[in-house]
């Protein structure tokens, strides 16, 4: 495991996880992880063949060569004016099946029930709630925007590609 404090952030590198996110010590997502999953939803193991440390960046080189798979992919991290971003570009290097590949965000437990707005990708917006408890449905679809409040700290969450 590997601490990373860049300016107001901290996070917890765990292996190919950027885990327990915070801004100024309030923990903002439980965890940020590039993932493949073939056809039928089982997850390749990803390995690391490399990192790059910067002073408010982070690159890990992953591969996925089981399931079928031959992917190659880079997560970076990167602290800027108060915002963290986190991108993936990877590339299949042979045909492969899948029904997900690309990053996976996870809350904190702590936001169950808490008020929740998501922008959707066709403009609308919509008032909700996180879920108070595990569902295998998925709670709101064509995200394009997440943002919540939590100890205080207000939260804007964008996703882009």
């Amino acid at each position: 495991m590997a601490a990373m404090t860049w300016g107001d952030w901290t996070f917890d590198r765990r292996a190919d996880e950027i885990a327990d996110l915070a801004w100024r010590g309030v923990v903002v997502l439980r965890s940020i992880r590039a993932v493949v999953r073939d056809a039928d939803w089982a997850t390749a193991t990803p390995v690391i063949s490399h990192v790059d440390h910067g002073p408010e960046s982070l690159a890990l080189h992953l591969t996925w060569t089981d399931l079928g798979a031959d992917i190659a992919g880079v997560v970076t991290v990167r602290a800027d004016d108060g915002a963290l971003t986190v991108s993936f570009d990877a590339e299949s290097r042979a045909a492969f099946r899948t029904n997900r590949a690309g990053l996976v965000v996870l809350h904190p437990h702590r936001l169950a029930g808490t008020p929740l707005q998501v922008a959707h990708a066709s403009g609308g917006r919509e008032a909700t709630a996180f879920p108070r408890a595990v569902s295998a449905h998925q709670p709101v679809f064509d995200i394009a925007a997440l943002a919540w409040a939590v100890d205080g700290v207000e939260v804007d969450l964008v996703f882009r590609g």
